[in-house]
Order: structure tokens, then sequence, then C-alpha cells
């Protein structure tokens, strides 16, 4: 269980680096659907968070959360 956890940390880790180094600074939360999520987790599902102004944890970051971020493009 710490080998899949500290996976799910890197990978969403290294996701969030190379949205960032594409320019892309805002992004959708999306709950990893386990059964038994965090309550914070669920309600944040589908919200969009700026880099400016990150929620106090990120997704993927706590012990076996399984969340992700997704890259939001805007055009004007």
């Amino acid at each position: 269980r710490i080998a899949s956890d500290q996976l799910a940390k890197i990978t969403s880790t290294l996701a969030d680096e190379r949205r960032r180094e594409a320019g892309i600074s805002e992004w959708i939360w999306l709950h990893s659907g386990k059964k038994n999520g965090r309550d914070d987790h669920i309600a944040r599902d589908g919200k969009e968070y700026s880099d400016k102004e990150p929620p106090t944890d990120m997704p993927g970051q706590l012990p076996y959360c399984g969340c992700r971020s997704q890259a939001v493009l805007k055009f004007d």
C-alpha cells in the first residue's frame, strides 16, 4: 500500500509539473471516485482552481488520495 501511495503522489506531481511547464495555470479537480473518499475532495470535484490561488492540499498529495487535476485551456 505504501508503494502504491508513493507512486500515485509521484504521478500526480509529474503531471502538475508538465502542466506548469506548458504554461497552463488553471485546472479542474477530479475526484478519484473511491468508495470512501474525503468529503472535502468530493466537494471539490469538477471545481476550477488556479496555481495563483490553490486549495490547501493538492490532488493526489494526501495519503491514499487518488484525485487528479485536469488542465483547463482558455481561448479568448
